[in-house]
């Protein structure tokens, strides 16, 4: 009986690569498959995108906002700001674009996430890097992923922009409307005046307009006019509301009044409690314990200083009683039509109304420098112009392990398959061989015999 022998290597890859078209074949359609796996499904998994990038506005170092709120890295991926982007808030052009996005489970499984990186330029200033990451399994192609990373990267400028586009340049003009005296009015005027130079003042750099606006509002609302108007108002003791004024003024009087004679009924028990406490000490001089020096070192009793106060108190109401008199009868002369007092009373009110006027157009003249200036110097500064793509397995690679995999597991099947009966025709044809020379040899032998 024959013994099976060994095959050797060669003997091995001759018998595979009989089956070479079935091995090409297996291995391009596992190439394929390892490619369709790892791009489709496996690099989703493990996969993420990420961008990195400044934000430049004006005033952008401070990392506030221009309403002065502060500008949190966290707040650019809130689920209320994903939110808004999946709703197409920050994409009118394309508002459905995001919509497939599950931005509530990017939250809740940490899809998302955003850094944030200060440093010092060469100038003493403050330069701040974001760098945000999201997991690749959300988005259904990297064209969408690219777009909400830029979506999310730029929603600062945005809300930069939504501010500026908000703001209430002119706050004080309501302060204005409200104030129940016109040396309110003259302070709400001015403080307009000074939130308008403030700001122009803040934005000198960006501009010819701004230094014209600047300047011509210096011409507004002078120091001037404004000491003019206090100079007539201190005068003439005008009222807002006249009426309201008088209906008024008897019953304050009378309070102040009240309050006179209740501070004298205090001062007169003071007074007599001080007389009674001074005592008179064996060497001829005040117990220490009664008196103390004042503050031009005079001796004094305790009870001095409250009296003073309450004299004091008393004499602020005094004056206030004798304004509240003279405006009663300054009122009686100006608010009767047609006489020279009325005349001035409203020249004041217009002159009034008429620097609220010009305030108002410098007002305006700000709010479109702003808008236009933060429009025009608010962007996002990415640190390259691709989206970077990291984690997962390069298309090449998996294009290399599919083939490498189909090719060696197509030959071990080839191997077992064709080994064994490789094995069975050789040992047959050796059997055959060794059976021929068998009769070959008998058949030689009888000839010689």
């Amino acid at each position: 009986m024959e013994e099976e022998r060994g095959l050797s290597f060669g003997e091995i890859l001759k018998i595979i690569f009989k089956r070479v078209w079935w091995l090409l074949g297996a291995t391009a359609l596992c190439l394929i498959a390892v490619v369709l796996i790892t791009q489709l499904w496996y690099n989703k998994k493990v996969q993420y995108f990420s961008v990195s990038y400044e934000l430049v506005y004006p005033d952008s170092e401070s990392g506030r906002y221009p309403d002065n709120s502060y500008l949190l890295a966290a707040d650019c991926i809130s689920f209320g700001t994903l939110n808004d982007i999946k709703n197409g808030k920050y994409s009118p052009d394309n508002p459905e674009e995001f919509k497939s996005i599950d931005v509530d489970k990017m939250l809740k499984k940490d899809g998302i996430s955003i850094s944030e990186t200060v440093t010092r330029t060469a100038d003493d200033g403050i330069k701040r890097t974001y760098t945000l990451t999201v997991i690749a399994d959300y988005f259904s192609s990297n064209t969408q992923a690219a777009n909400f990373l830029r979506t999310v990267a730029s929603y600062p400028v945005y809300r930069v922009n939504e501010i500026i586009a908000s703001n209430e340049y002119g706050k004080y003009f309501s302060i204005f409307d409200k104030a129940e005296t016109y040396a309110d009015k003259i302070d709400a005027l001015l403080r307009q005046k000074q939130y308008l130079e403030e700001k122009y003042n803040s934005f000198v750099i960006y501009g010819s307009e701004v230094e014209a606006n600047s300047a011509a509002l210096h011409n507004i609302f002078t120091e001037t006019q404004r000491q003019s108007l206090e100079a007539s108002l201190t005068a003439n003791y005008y009222v807002v509301n006249a009426e309201e004024y008088l209906a008024n003024s008897d019953t304050r009087i009378a309070a102040l009044n009240k309050k006179i004679s209740d501070n004298n009924a205090i001062i007169s028990e003071l007074e007599k409690k001080r007389d009674e406490s001074v005592t008179t000490n064996p060497d001829g001089g005040a117990s220490a314990a009664s008196v103390r020096l004042n503050d031009q070192g005079i001796i004094t009793s305790p009870y001095d200083y409250e009296i003073a106060l309450l004299t004091k108190e008393n004499g602020v109401m005094l004056n206030e009683i004798a304004d509240i008199e003279a405006t009663k009868d300054a009122i009686g002369k100006y608010s009767q039509e047609g006489t020279a007092a009325y005349g001035q009373w409203k020249k004041f009110e217009s002159q009034l109304n008429g620097y609220r006027a010009e305030l108002e157009e410098a007002t305006a003249a700000l709010k479109k420098v702003s808008t236009d200036i933060y429009k025009n110097n608010s962007r996002v500064i990415f640190s390259v112009n691709s989206i970077k793509t990291q984690g997962g397995i390069n298309a090449v690679i998996a294009a290399i392990l599919g083939a490498l995999i189909g090719l060696l597991v197509t030959s071990f099947i080839i191997a077992i398959i064709d080994v064994p009966r490789y094995k069975r025709k050789m040992l047959a044809q050796a059997t055959a061989e060794n059976a021929e020379n068998k009769v070959s040899e008998e058949e030689n032998a009888e000839v010689k015999e």
